[in-house]
């Protein structure tokens, strides 16, 4: 997109001739107004409302300069209006602000179309109403401000002609009403109206920069040409008349103010002005005696002043992105001090114009970024997944187009639940002890593309099982119920005791010692181990059997065998339960040099029970 960054017209006047100049006294208006709006479009001057004995009005004028004429076109659509502003763009004027028939002070803007006759209501400026504002356009914006509110303002705003949207700007360091205004060089000028202090507004950086000062006038009128301002008439700050129309000239190369020959009479209050080629056209407003009030007569008297003479040259200074097709129809791409063009001005004169081009370029890039889930990007959209087809266009450092193009890559975070059962108590990732069962408990860990790993823990804590033992003579019971049950032998290093899997147990060894593995619900804890001795003889014969000697290394001999009642058989125990070998019930020697040496066990079995004597074989 091409866009011109400034267009600055610096004017050096070559004079073919020289003309007196002097005012001249014209027809006089067919009627009476002070604070019209005034502007000419295609030669033609044109007065809009304006205060008048019967108060605001909408009345519409038109000037002939050839004929020294004016034209009534009747009233425009719009309020009464006094103390309003207008200016022109592209042959079309615009005008807006003032005060009403009742009173109220008006924000409206307008647009007047001389070809059709036509007015056309503008959006408002969203600033506050306000009379005597300042007004210029300049590049099709419209840039006013100031004026009298419920005080001196100092507000500024941009109205862009194209796109009918208004825009706030940095106010001017002073508050004023009823200013001077021109456009000079691309800058526009602000000053007087109650201040003496001058201002220089640059909408290129949109700043404020003092200039030299006037004076505290007001309510007069002005212009620029070739090159200068031009402060025209007006009354003192204290709103009564001066002895002249005074007429200052200002030049911006040198920033001084020089005084030019006054308009005839007395000084006028809020008169009218437009230039058609190369004269300016003062009108109406209200007169009266030097020093003597505003409230003065309406005056109808029209007058004009010559400013130059017909040849000119300037400097059309342009400062552009890209390229520039300029008046000579040639499209320029690069910087340019020498092409020339040669127009026809207002005076019907030469008027040459050398370009001084400046050619600054747009640029690209590329914004590559990686966001987890979401990325809110410069354009202010939020991005869900990856996208490298979005731009943004922002002015570079020479004031053109910078198109970024994002190339964003979206990640995604994830979650996972981590399932754990575990006994009693359990040890997690976020370094606490759980003793209950848990599904709340959360972990965020970074995962593989540099997103959040959620991780919520499903805990299910299972409690130890009971491993308490109740032993009933030979009989052990583990405690514990539903469970798993594994029985052991203390003795032989705690291995499994085949096939003994229930909660009861009861061993087949004469002693012992046991202990239960209980599994409950996949938590394993093992009892203390249970002494089980078979060893014994009963209360009936404890005072009649023996066995000696003890040890022995090969006859063992049984005392009081044969007073055992119903005797039934005699047997050798190993230590582990195991039946070595059977005797007959008739002897009371029994040879046992065969057997290994070790602990064995002899039973006695009769009627009324069995009688176990523990023996030791050396």
């Amino acid at each position: 997109m091409n866009k011109i960054i400034l267009c600055c017209i610096f004017i050096t006047t070559c004079f073919l001739s020289l003309q007196a100049q002097t005012w001249q006294t014209l027809n006089s208006t067919s009627f009476q107004r002070h604070h019209t709006v005034s502007f000419s479009i295609n030669n033609i001057g044109y007065s809009i409302a304006g205060a008048t004995p019967q108060g605001p009005s909408r009345n519409v004028q038109e000037y002939d300069p050839v004929n020294d004429s004016w034209n009534d076109l009747g009233d425009y659509p719009g309020p009464g209006r006094a103390m309003g502003i207008g200016q022109t763009w592209n042959g079309k004027g615009y005008f807006g602000f003032g005060v009403d028939s009742s009173g109220t002070k008006l924000s409206d803007l307008w647009e007047f179309n001389p070809i059709s006759n036509t007015f056309t209501q503008l959006p408002s400026c969203p600033g506050a109403a306000r009379t005597h504002p300042a007004l210029v356009i300049l590049n099709g914006k419209i840039y006013t401000g100031m004026g009298s509110g419920t005080g001196n303002l100092s507000d500024w705003w941009e109205y862009d002609i194209t796109t009918q949207i208004w825009t706030q700007k940095t106010s001017i360091p002073i508050g004023r009403h009823h200013p001077y205004q021109f456009i000079l060089n691309g800058n526009v000028y602000v000053g007087s109206g109650h201040q003496s202090s001058w201002y220089k507004y640059a909408p290129l950086n949109d700043t404020w920069t003092a200039v030299a000062s006037l004076d505290t006038r007001v309510a007069g009128t002005q212009f620029n040409y070739n090159g200068k301002g031009y402060a025209l008439s007006g009354v003192t700050t204290g709103h009564t008349y001066y002895a002249t129309g005074e007429f200052h000239e200002y030049d911006p190369l040198s920033d001084t103010w020089n005084l030019l020959n006054p308009h005839p009479g007395n000084s006028l209050w809020a008169p009218g002005s437009f230039i058609i080629g190369n004269y300016a056209y003062l009108y109406t407003g209200t007169t009266g005696a030097t020093g003597t009030s505003i409230l003065g007569s309406y005056s109808s008297s029209m007058y004009r002043y010559q400013l130059s003479n017909i040849n000119n040259s300037s400097t059309d200074t342009l400062v552009v992105c890209d390229s520039l097709t300029w008046i000579d129809n040639i499209l320029y791409t690069a910087n340019n001090t020498t092409a020339t063009h040669i127009l026809q001005n207002v005076a019907n004169g030469d008027s040459v114009v050398t370009l001084n081009l400046t050619v600054n370029y747009s640029n690209t890039g590329t914004d590559v970024q990686t966001a987890c889930n979401t990325y809110d990007w410069v354009d202010g959209n939020t991005y869900t997944s990856s996208n490298n087809t979005a731009t943004w266009t922002v002015p570079n450092a020479a004031g053109c187009d910078s198109v970024v193009t994002l190339n964003l890559t979206v990640n995604s975070s994830n979650t996972g639940t981590d399932v754990q059962t575990a006994c009693n108590t359990y040890d997690w990732v976020d370094g606490n002890t759980y003793t209950s069962s848990n599904n709340s408990a959360q972990w965020t860990l970074t995962n593989t593309d540099g997103c959040d790993s959620i991780i919520t823990l499903d805990l299910t804590i299972n409690p130890m099982p009971d491993v308490n033992v109740t032993q009933s003579s030979s009989l052990l019971t583990a405690d514990q119920v539903g469970a798993n049950f594994q029985w052991l032998d203390c003795d032989d290093n705690n291995n499994a005791i085949s096939g003994e899997t229930n909660q009861a147990y009861t061993p087949t060894a004469v002693i012992g010692n046991y202990a239960v593995e209980v599994d409950l619900n996949g938590c394993v804890d093992t009892s203390a181990c249970y002494l089980v001795d078979f060893t014994g003889i009963s209360e009936m014969y404890k005072a009649v059997i023996s066995v000696y000697p003890n040890p022995t290394v090969g006859i063992l001999t049984i005392n009081g065998l044969d007073e055992v009642s119903g005797l039934e058989k005699l047997e050798i125990i190993s230590s582990i339960g195991k039946l070595i070998t059977e005797f007959n019930v008739d002897i009371n020697e029994l040879n046992v040099s065969e057997l290994p040496a070790g602990v064995y066990f002899l039973k006695i079995a009769h009627s009324s029970g069995v009688e176990t004597i523990r023996f030791v074989k050396e």
